[in-house]
């Protein structure tokens, strides 16, 4: 029978009668088609059991690979152009400098500045430094003053002291003033045999003591030169004035020497401690003047 010719038939039942067919034929196909979901099920629970194999590594595309290229050279421009500081190099904030210690507090020790004698070689500068009660003394850069302190460094018109890490300053005085002091005794000439090779500090030690009572040197500079010594009275006001000397003269030369450099200026101790006489050139009131001074009154007074 064709399939139109069942159409026909099916077309031509009543009611009735297709309500009786399809109920003996629809317990049958229900029954088929839950078989098939049933085994449809088992064959998915079946599978989750079943271990999977990993997937293949992709390989990257001719694409990916480009676009990484591309990325990467971009990176290197970029930092190329950093470096060159197209646009300038921003100004970094330089840090504070640290305090000047020129600019220390004046020290409250109990000592008192004679003179000052600054070298270029800052460690060959020396200080001539006394404490009350005891001997006037010269001191180099880093030697003890006295327990806890130093000299730091030395300046034409004061020196540094280092006080348990802590600067100050002690500064030359203005104007010394009156004391009752001893006399400058005679001392003992020593031969000039003895002399050679003795160090400069040596010698200053010899006469520092005494000489200090009557001259006051202090270095002079212009235009970062030395031009000498401007001296000023000691203690010892009269022996100053019989030299012949006046306050605020500016030696410039000793028996011919020039004292345009702070290693010589020591010329003033050595000369006055070896001979009797002694040719200075001073500036005074803005002259040169050529004056001898006669150091053998000194030891006779």
């Amino acid at each position: 029978m064709s399939l139109s010719a069942r159409f026909g038939e099916l077309k031509n039942l009543t009611p009735e009668q297709f309500a009786a067919g399809t109920n003996r034929s629809l317990p049958f196909w229900v029954s088929v088609l839950l078989v098939v979901l049933i085994a449809w099920q088992l064959a998915r629970l079946t599978w989750s059991f079943v271990p999977q194999p990993a997937p293949d590594t992709a390989i990257p595309s001719a694409a990916t690979t480009s676009a990484a290229t591309a990325d990467g050279d971009l990176r290197a421009e970029l930092s190329e152009a950093i470096d060159a500081h197209l646009f300038g190099e921003a100004t970094r904030a330089a840090a504070p400098p640290p305090p000047d210690p020129v600019d220390a507090p004046d020290t409250n020790l109990n000592l008192t500045l004679s003179g000052t004698l600054s070298a270029i070689d800052s460690g060959e500068s020396l200080a001539i430094i006394s404490e009350q009660g005891s001997a006037t003394k010269v001191f180099a850069v880093g030697d003890v003053v006295r327990s806890g302190t130093k000299l730091h460094s030395v300046y034409p018109d004061r020196v540094l002291l280092d006080r348990g890490g802590k600067i100050e300053a002690l500064r030359l005085p203005k104007e010394l003033g009156e004391g009752q002091v001893q006399p400058i005794r005679p001392r003992s000439q020593p031969s000039r045999q003895a002399r050679t090779g003795t160090s400069v500090r040596q010698l200053i030690d010899q006469n520092a003591a005494s000489l200090t009572e009557v001259i006051r040197p202090q270095p002079v500079f212009a235009d970062g030169k030395q031009r000498g010594y401007r001296v000023y009275p000691g203690r010892q006001r009269q022996a100053f004035s019989q030299l012949g000397l006046r306050p605020g003269d500016l030696i410039t030369e000793i028996n011919g020497v020039a004292l345009d450099d702070p290693t010589k200026g020591m010329e003033i101790f050595r000369s006055l401690g070896e001979a009797t006489s002694v040719t200075v050139t001073v500036e005074r009131n803005g002259q040169p003047e050529v004056l001898t001074l006669d150091t053998s009154e000194l030891e006779e007074d």
